[in-house]
């Protein structure tokens, strides 16, 4: 176990509508949920913290472990969202060292890490005596417990505003 460098910044607890009734059956039904006051890391878990952990724990990730790992590749127009494997494809040696298959660089590790699965994040956070936050947690961190805008999670231009 080891403290890394990380900046932390202290959530206030707060009672706020968690979930949404508008765009993703899986969120509902939007229900008040309360969070006591917490801590969470700034910014994400970085390659270069990433190889600390694995290099003194001697961990293996899943997707090491597998020998693959799901890749976002760009559509060429657009696809059902109920078939994420219309743009996530399992690619052979895919890992957080090589995300899309080539070798991550020096220029990389202040990056964010990705190719983690849960069991890795929750193996690094318990590595840095820490813990993940909580679902609800999370959503409070990210919008300060407001709900999500009518047009979510669309642009003005009709484009999704994130890898959904």
């Amino acid at each position: 176990m080891t403290a890394l460098p990380a900046p932390h910044v202290t959530v206030a607890g707060a009672t706020f509508a968690q979930g949404d009734d508008h765009h993703y059956p899986e969120e509902a039904p939007s229900r008040l949920v309360t969070v006591a006051s917490f801590r969470i890391d700034v910014h994400a878990v970085t390659n270069r913290q990433f190889a600390a952990f694995t290099d003194a724990a001697g961990y293996i990730t899943d997707a090491e472990r597998v020998g693959s790992a799901a890749v976002f590749v760009a559509p060429a127009g657009a696809v059902d969202l109920a078939q994420p494997d219309l743009w996530w494809r399992q690619l052979a040696g895919a890992t957080w060292r090589q995300p899309r298959g080539a070798p991550l660089t020096t220029e990389h590790d202040d990056h964010p890490v990705v190719q983690v699965s849960r069991n890795d994040a929750e193996a690094f956070a318990a590595w840095a005596g820490r813990r993940l936050p909580t679902e609800a947690e999370w959503e409070l961190a990210a919008n300060a417990g407001r709900a999500l805008p009518p047009e979510w999670p669309l642009a003005s231009d009709g484009m999704l505003l994130a890898n959904v």
